[in-house]
């Protein structure tokens, strides 16, 4: 418009004439600035799960003018949210860099009515925000450094990164992403096992302290005759490995190097669904390792992307 850039066409539909979509010039210069050193970081987030506040009983009850409309409830907090400390369960967040927050979690913008995340959006990882909530009915102001977090037990997207994963006897073990939840595509909570969805949205919360790191997962089994009873296998969350609790895919990698050293004629793996184990036969394991690797044309049994 007037010569100058709106954005740029990256989408279209071709069941509708003369519909596309395009990347806004915000979300590019974003972008370029973050891209200035080298590396893309992505979007920062709070890591906070926050209900409507419009029930004007439970406002008068959090302190709050019944009669007003900024203000959301704060009810999770991501366990390595880096708000941990400054904000609280049971918070009310009512502004952001003096933004107010409507009770519906929306904030007035030059784009107009947008939710509040925007004015996290714009923002860089280790920009600061002020913050001003409600807590014990007394207003506080607060900073907050924006810097990088897992969100609970799986990994945000992951930029310029291949999967880690670890196969033996063409078993394929691999920590959980957003990334590979979404490879089942737009409706994938609807798709992936309920105990991972479960995982990976709710079970995030800061009251969980001595939860695991990181869910390890059978992602599937490659075919081969060593496993051929088993192909039936998928997305099956990984609890022990010889009776050694995991709590990530560094202690799954470590635990599973151990057991196939030590005595002993099988790695039994036990899965959260079942309370029947996974047995993995140590004998010839080297060879068999070697066909599936050569059938697969695998280039190596394992990746570790730090």
């Amino acid at each position: 418009k007037n010569g100058k850039i709106a954005g740029i066409a990256f989408q279209g539909r071709e069941d509708l004439d003369n519909v596309g979509y395009f990347i806004p010039v915000s979300v590019i210069n974003h972008f370029l600035e973050d891209i200035k050193d080298g590396s893309y970081d992505g979007f920062p987030a709070l890591g906070i799960i926050i209900d409507q506040l419009n029930n004007k009983t439970l406002r008068a009850y959090l302190g709050l003018d019944s009669e007003s409309d900024n203000g959301v409830y704060v009810t999770n907090i991501s366990k390595n949210s880096p708000i941990i400390g400054t904000l609280k369960e049971g918070d009310v967040l009512l502004s952001i860099d003096g933004e107010k927050i409507g009770m519906d979690g929306t904030v007035n913008s030059e784009y107009g009515i947008l939710n509040f995340s925007y004015l996290i959006d714009k923002k860089q990882f280790g920009d600061t925000i002020a913050i001003e909530i409600m807590r014990n009915s007394q207003v506080e102001k607060k900073i907050v450094k924006l810097e990088k977090f897992k969100f609970g037990f799986v990994a945000n997207h992951q930029y310029e990164k291949l999967y880690s994963y670890y196969i033996t006897g063409g078993y394929v073990f691999m920590p959980v992403s957003l990334d590979y939840l979404k490879l089942y595509g737009k409706d994938w909570p609807k798709k992936i096992r309920p105990e991972l969805l479960y995982l990976s949205e709710f079970f995030n919360s800061s009251k969980f302290e001595n939860a695991s790191e990181e869910i390890v997962i059978l992602s599937r089994v490659l075919k081969d005759d060593f496993n051929k009873y088993t192909t039936y296998l998928n997305n099956e969350i990984v609890v022990s490995v010889d009776d050694v609790k995991i709590s990530s895919f560094n202690s799954f990698i470590e635990v599973m190097d151990n057991s196939l050293k030590n005595s002993g004629e099988f790695v039994k793996i036990q899965f959260s669904s079942s309370d029947i184990p996974l047995l993995i036969p140590k004998q010839n394991l080297e060879e068999i390792n070697a066909r599936i690797k050569r059938n697969f044309n695998i280039g190596s049994l394992r990746r570790i992307s730090e």
